[in-house]
């Protein structure tokens, strides 16, 4: 897993930051559809508190992209009004 935390000095290794949350699995996936049709690369995974393997497609992801695409990603998904926290 990547995290938002900042990579080492002179590492090539590219950030990736919280650009928001997705209720479920396949509202994630479509966001990231979404950002990588727009030349966005992401990924989401499991909220804190969800990385439970039953919990399957249910329960908060969290979208990730490369910080430097940050407000790329987030011109793709204003029209989308999604809220930024999770229920």
């Amino acid at each position: 897993r990547r995290s938002s935390a900042p990579a080492p000095a002179g590492s090539s290794e590219p950030q990736w930051t919280a650009l928001t949350y997705a209720p479920n699995q396949p509202v994630a996936e479509m966001i990231c559809n979404m950002l990588e049709d727009s030349g966005v690369a992401a990924y989401h995974r499991r909220a804190q508190g969800f990385d439970v393997p039953d919990f399957m497609a249910s329960g908060p992801r969290i979208v990730m992209v490369h910080l430097t695409r940050l407000e790329d990603a987030r011109a793709v998904i204003e029209p989308l009004d999604i809220d930024d926290a999770p229920e």
